[in-house]
Parts: C-alpha cells; sequence; structure tokens
C-alpha cells in the first residue's frame, strides 16, 4: 500500500513538473518573440532621428523595439516610442515636417502582426507615411502609428 501511496506521489510530482516547466517554457518564448524589447541606450532614438531627419530625444520618455541591420539589404525597423504627454502637441506640429499623415488614406491600415498585438489596448489616431533613400532600392518607405492608452499615454510606432 505504501509502495503505491509512493508511486501515485511521484506520479503527480512529474506530471505537475511538467506542465509547470511547459508553462514557463510558453511564457518566455511568447516574451521573446516580441519585437519592442527595452532600448535603455536610446539607440533607437538616434536611428529613427537620423532617418527621419527629425530630433525624437525632447519628445521621447521611453523607447523599445529592435532594428534588422544588413549589409546588401535594406535595414528594417520596429520601434515604439513612448511620447512626452506634455509635448504631444509639438509632437504632432513636428512630425508633420517629416512625414505624411494617411491618416484617411484607404491602405492607412498597414497591417503588421507585430503592430497589431503590441496595440491591443491601444486607441489609434494617426497614420503616417515617409520614403527615404535606400541603401539597395532608391526609395525605402516606412509607417508610423500614434496611438494612446485609456490613461492618455502616447505611443508612436515606426515600422519600416
Amino acid at each position: 500500500m505504501k509502495k503505491t501511496i509512493t508511486i501515485i506521489v511521484l506520479v503527480v510530482i512529474v506530471l505537475i513538473s511538467i506542465i509547470v516547466g511547459g508553462i514557463v517554457l510558453f511564457l518566455g518564448q511568447n516574451s521573446s518573440k516580441s519585437v519592442f524589447k527595452p532600448d535603455q541606450t536610446k539607440k533607437l532614438v538616434s536611428y529613427e532621428s537620423e532617418l527621419i531627419e527629425m530630433n525624437f530625444n525632447e519628445y521621447v520618455v521611453e523607447s523599445f523595439g529592435s532594428i534588422e541591420k544588413h549589409i546588401n539589404e535594406e535595414d528594417y525597423a520596429y520601434v515604439k516610442f513612448k511620447i512626452d504627454s506634455s509635448k504631444i502637441e509639438a509632437f504632432q506640429q513636428d512630425i508633420l515636417e517629416h512625414m505624411f499623415d494617411i491618416t484617411n488614406e484607404s491602405y492607412s491600415n498597414y497591417n503588421v502582426e507585430e503592430l497589431t498585438n503590441d496595440t491591443i489596448n491601444l486607441n489609434p489616431l494617426k497614420c503616417y507615411e515617409a520614403f527615404r533613400s535606400g541603401k539597395i532600392a532608391k526609395t525605402r518607405d516606412f509607417h508610423a502609428y500614434l496611438y494612446i492608452s485609456n490613461n492618455n499615454e502616447y505611443y508612436f510606432y515606426i515600422i519600416g
């Protein structure tokens, strides 16, 4: 009888370990897949400031994202900036000097899975597009999106 109870307890412990390990592995894989990783070095702010020819330093409170840098191909970036709420009006005016407002255009709903996953709890405000010279192609285009949270926090995403 004691042997049977011991075996049952061991089987339950093994099953619980497998389930907990699977959950931890699953959560770890999902968080590592996010392209919007914290950017403590503000490398993304510098990168986008140069690309868009706009000084984001005065507006960005926090930055997240990743850049896929290529030697023989165009770079591609996923960037998320938390914008200082007290400077949102100046930011919106400044961005219009560097990007086109395409909010009402039919192609403004640029579908990017990473963006859709990250903005589930945010409300869209504006869509922008810009073109710059690329490394390979003569024109590199990228899209940007301004979102607001329920707490009146502003997030600016740049994809491309």
